[in-house]
């Protein structure tokens, strides 16, 4: 089982630790792609929960809702969660779970992000396997997006992967270089905006799409929360 795959089980029964605070100028907006207009943005939503909006070879907007299984951090669990974790997916030859914090590589993942729409569209953000807690510590800034296949490895350390999937369970790959902006991230709460342009993954027709969406989420589930 991969460690994404492995948060998305576990991230419903566990919650989230705490951390640091940064931020940047409020009302960032996202932009991007060439289906889409300069003008168009989404901001950060005043309530909680996530926002999608697609252009170009199709139109569709959602509202995702804020619940543990839209977003989950290494950064928000607390060590015993991680433990428990790993206990359930280690496999043998695997580094201990004290060599693997030592290292600062992630037990499950240090940035997932999927929001959901009512009809099951969705939006997944991840960041590379290959990132450690150094390379991204919570707080404010702006990160690339370069890929679009959860395979470990591929993706640089530092970047992500992007992904939208359509009710009608196309598959749409990020290309070229989108941009995640988070605005804060806190122990208790991350906000911010990302975009990128995505091509249908297996038709081969050269159709894509741009996305853009923003995302006010908090840390909740478990008394662990900050």
């Amino acid at each position: 089982m991969s460690r994404l795959a492995a948060a998305l089980l576990f991230v419903v029964a566990v919650g989230c630790s705490g951390g640091t605070s940064d931020t940047l100028a409020p009302g960032t907006t996202a932009t991007t792609g060439p289906s889409l207009s300069p003008s168009t943005t989404v901001a950060v939503p005043d309530d909680s929960g996530c926002r999608v909006a697609v252009s170009g070879f199709e139109e569709r907007s959602w509202d995702g809702a804020d619940d543990p299984g839209t977003f989950t951090s290494d950064h928000w669990w607390s060590e015993e969660d991680l433990r428990a974790a790993y206990a359930e997916i280690a496999i043998q030859g695997d580094p201990t779970f004290e060599e693997l914090q030592a290292e600062g590589y992630p037990v499950l993942t240090f940035f997932l992000l999927r929001c959901i729409g009512p009809e099951g569209d969705v939006v997944a953000i991840s960041v590379s396997e290959l990132t450690t807690a150094q390379r991204l510590p919570m707080g404010a800034g702006g990160h690339a997006i370069t890929g679009g296949e959860y395979l470990p490895g591929h993706t640089p350390a530092g970047e992500f992967e992007a992904t939208y999937v359509p009710w009608s369970q196309t598959l749409w790959e990020q290309v070229g270089i989108g941009e995640l902006v988070i605005v804060t991230w806190t122990a208790d709460e991350i906000t911010g905006t990302f975009a990128f342009t995505a091509e249908e993954r297996f038709s081969g027709g050269g159709d894509s799409v741009g996305v853009i969406g923003a995302f006010r989420l908090t840390c909740v589930g478990s008394g662990a929360c900050g």
